[in-house]
């Protein structure tokens, strides 16, 4: 039987090229399909879960309807404090902790301002839901990293001065509120996270 199929595959080859043609075609269909989904969803996984840098497990605290519950109970505005990342970071088998924390501000130097989106610092890059791409990453409460499209646009660079405020109802606070810092890095958004900010500022814990 195979003998006879090949006898008969040798007198009609010509028949053979429009069938080879279509499984090329339907083999090449499938492949860019699988490769396209695959491409997709690997794109969403990075995009929803960037904001968390390269972490392995989150924790987090106890919350009841007025909001994050503190150690003692009290149902007070939760700080970074509270998360005790002293305590975590101490733990066997943690190599760093980051708390997600975020504010709108505004920054300001030499008469121009910039209003946009700021995160906290990590003491482990790799946490950090940006990337710094020049400088380093704040380390006090008078450093700041600025998303390079808003140094570019305020004129500074690692080692300037700006104005930080944080935006309460769509206003920047002032008096106390601002804080004059030292930029120590640059800052890029590479998976799009804070896009619609134009990237992320880090601030210190």
């Amino acid at each position: 039987m195979f003998s006879i199929t090949i006898k008969l595959m040798k007198k009609s080859a010509r028949m053979l090229i429009p069938a080879g043609i279509a499984i090329l075609i339907g083999t090449a269909f499938i492949a860019a399909t699988f490769l396209f989904s695959n491409s997709m969803d690997d794109s969403l996984r990075r995009q929803t879960t960037a904001q968390l840098g390269e972490a392995n497990y989150i924790a987090t605290m106890k919350t009841n309807s007025n909001g994050a519950v503190s150690e003692n109970g009290s149902a007070d505005r939760t700080t970074v404090a509270d998360f005790n990342l002293d305590r975590i970071r101490a733990t066997k088998g943690v190599k760093g902790a980051r708390v997600d924390t975020s504010v709108s501000v505004s920054i300001s130097a030499a008469g121009k301002r910039s209003n946009g989106y700021a995160v906290g610092t990590s003491t482990d890059r790799k946490l950090l839901p940006v990337r710094i791409v020049s400088g380093d990453q704040p380390v006090d409460n008078n450093e700041v990293a600025l998303p390079k499209s808003v140094a570019k646009q305020l004129g500074v660079g690692v080692g300037d001065k700006v104005d930080v405020a944080p935006i309460s109802n769509g206003s920047a606070l002032s008096g106390t509120a601002v804080r004059d810092v030292r930029v120590v890095g640059l800052t890029s958004d590479p998976f799009g996270v804070y896009s619609f900010y134009g990237g992320a500022s880090v601030l210190s814990e």
